[in-house]
């Protein structure tokens, strides 16, 4: 849900041109890759628990982050700083989700536990979409800095409770 925002926010608070706000997420991208790169590489050595802490962790500190440049008015460049640690944070901890569903199921559960994981991740993506699209738009406007501190304060505390969640998830095994 932060992510739809990233570039709205440098175009209309900053006015960032299109195609450097949207850099801004290609940089978090990049972090994304990189981070999966470097869980994949380390393979048994990070423990899934680890790196699922770990990354909801940088989640919340990027995020917490884009909320500060927005709601302090600090310089753009720091959301594209933040938006690499966010991506960091999901590049550790998305792939491990995974692993731990198929871990954790029976072996004639697998299709259906996986299943269940990716309508989950949908659902959970597009609820956070929605909930951050009607705060925004029943805020004020685009011109206004108060939708776009609203909806990274929301989306701040989504990231949080991953965070708690995280903190329940024990090695399988």
């Amino acid at each position: 849900a932060t992510e739809i925002y990233v570039p709205f926010l440098l175009q209309e608070q900053y006015d960032v041109a299109v195609w450097l706000s949207g850099a801004a997420l290609t940089v978090g991208a990049l972090g994304w890759a990189g981070a999966s790169q470097v869980q994949a590489r380390l393979g048994g050595r990070l423990a899934n628990p680890v790196a699922l802490r770990t990354g909801a962790l940088l989640l919340v500190a990027g995020i917490g982050l884009v909320l500060a440049t927005a709601a302090l008015e600090l310089t753009p460049w720091l959301v594209g700083v933040a938006w690499v640690v966010a991506g960091r944070g999901m590049g550790l901890m998305y792939p491990r989700i995974g692993i731990l569903v198929l871990e954790s199921s029976a072996e004639d559960e697998q299709g259906a536990n996986t299943a269940a994981m990716s309508i989950a991740d949908a659902a959970g993506g597009a609820t956070a979409i929605s909930l951050t699209g009607l705060l925004f738009t029943g805020l004020g406007t685009a011109a206004d800095l108060a939708p776009f501190v609203a909806v990274f304060v929301l989306a701040w505390a989504l990231a949080v409770a991953a965070v708690l969640v995280s903190r329940r998830t024990a090695a399988v095994g």
